[in-house]
């Protein structure tokens, strides 16, 4: 199977399933023969986002321009989906952070606002709270049910590359920033 851009994810295996987010925006579910069940849009826009479009591509330019192919490239989820109960939990371009239900229908959504290109994974603890960290600066975290338990900031606009890590023997959650 081949998706349209690079595949930065790791895959979740879940009820049999393999999820992966794709580069190109979706959020694939396969069987274990490889067969594809669904894929979802994790791009779509919405209110206030829709808006914006034209100046967010501009914004990014610094951040996304390819010298190689030299083209602006818009990988649209570089994070790895998680899981809970039989919801999958993904950062990607656009709203931000959806929870998905394994017939791949979103179940809730959270905008992350601006920046639009998430890149934060999403570890979960023991007590199933949810943690990510957007590109404006702010770390969160939610319960399974999408409410916002938290959130901070730890400085505007700091790039979250690297995937949080939850602690369970300590309690904390680390995160990482450039």
């Amino acid at each position: 199977f081949s998706t349209s851009e690079k595949i930065y994810a790791s895959p979740v295996l879940i009820k049999n399933r393999v999820v992966v987010a794709g580069g190109d925006g979706y959020l694939y579910c396969f069987a274990l023969n490889g067969q594809l069940e669904w894929k979802f849009d994790l791009t779509k826009r919405g209110g206030k986002m829709s808006k914006k479009k034209k100046i967010d591509n501009i914004l990014h330019l610094p951040f996304t321009y390819d010298f190689n192919k030299k083209r602006n490239i818009v990988y649209k989820c570089w994070s790895s989906p998680n899981i809970i109960d039989d919801r999958i939990y993904v950062t990607a371009y656009g709203v931000g952070f959806y929870c998905i239900d394994l017939d791949g229908q979103e179940v809730w959504k959270y905008d992350l606002g601006f920046p639009r290109f998430q890149l934060s994974g999403v570890p979960i603890n023991k007590d199933n709270s949810i943690f990510l960290a957007s590109r404006s600066g702010k770390v969160l975290s939610f319960q399974p049910d999408g409410k916002l338990i938290w959130e901070r900031v730890i400085r505007k606009n700091w790039e979250p590359w690297g995937n949080p890590v939850a602690c369970d023997i300590t309690g904390q959650v680390y995160f990482f920033f450039s």
